[in-house]
């Protein structure tokens, strides 16, 4: 299954939990609630200034299985769980300037932040106390960065298209900067097995090729625009990709048609499901997760 977010005509945040794959069969196959918005407890805010109005930036599956959303616009962290109760709150307002990204990290929560000199990444507790504070190198500031967990329990930086830069070692320190700046060849993601992703940049197709095994799945990407990047892996070991494949005569961007492909350990497919973010203004790498039960 897949967690997916859309926004709303109606002044709602709906995030739809919805049947994944072609393969699978589930008793309830899609789940759906809205969040109303506001500034009150379980509202999720949107800012309306001088460009057009944003709000929640990201959101995360738990290990609880409950759902974390960076509620931005209020400076918090909003925790429902499935069926779209309220649970708790993490006030960050102290914390972070502009966070663009969460993941649940060693208990605690990562915020990727986009507006401070330089760029960091926060750690904060349930509280919303400041727990570390990671500086990042200069050529990690686009905003359409992401982050992940890394098979080991390491903090991984996730480039718009493939790129994978490690961050922070399992124990939590940080790496220098130089070390962040490099592009993984090969990573893993947490519960997952390691595999390298061929290089993004106009090519037609892409492929992941599993390290243990050199077992192959290509990607195939009309018009040789868009990328393929990793979004996670459950505990069976499957791993979740986004594609962007943008379709056109000679390259021309028409339209965006984004899939999330899932592979077994082999790279088997195992199926796939159609995205629909014509709504949302926040990259596909931030508003797609999936759980570690396979949600």
């Amino acid at each position: 299954m897949i967690v997916s977010r859309y926004v709303g005509r109606e002044g709602t945040l709906l995030l739809l939990l919805g049947a994944f794959g072609l393969t699978e069969a589930r008793a309830n196959p899609s789940v759906s609630f809205a969040i109303p918005l506001g500034q009150g407890v379980g509202q999720i805010a949107y800012v309306r200034g001088s460009t057009e109005p944003w709000g929640p930036i990201s959101f995360c599956v738990l290990e609880s299985g409950d759902i974390a959303v960076l509620d931005a616009g209020n400076k918090r962290i909003q925790v429902f769980n499935k069926e779209g109760s309220f649970r708790y709150e993490v006030d960050i307002s102290k914390a972070s300037i502009s966070p663009v990204d969460l993941r649940e990290w060693m208990g605690v929560f990562a915020l990727l932040e986009a507006n401070s000199s330089p760029n960091s990444v926060v750690v904060v507790d349930k509280t919303g106390t400041v727990v570390s504070r990671v500086d990042l190198p200069d050529n990690l500031a686009d905003l359409s960065r992401a982050l992940r967990i890394g098979r080991g329990g390491e903090l991984l930086a996730l480039e718009a298209g493939t790129w994978i830069h490690p961050l922070c070692d399992p124990s939590g320190a940080s790496l220098s900067l130089s070390a962040m700046a490099q592009r993984q060849t090969e990573t893993a993601l947490q519960y997952g097995e390691p595999f390298t992703l061929a290089a993004p940049g106009g090519q037609v197709k892409q492929t992941v090729t599993a390290s243990k095994t050199g077992e192959q799945y290509e990607f195939a990407i009309p018009g040789g625009i868009g990328g393929v990047s990793p979004l996670g892996c459950d505990r069976a070991g499957n791993y979740y990709f986004v594609v962007d494949t943008v379709s056109g005569e000679a390259g021309a961007p028409i339209s965006v048609d984004r899939r999330v492909v899932k592979l077994d350990q082999a790279l088997k497919p195992l199926g796939f499901a159609k995205v629909d973010l014509s709504n949302s203004v926040v990259t596909s790498t931030r508003t797609l997760d999936v759980s570690a039960d396979g949600d």
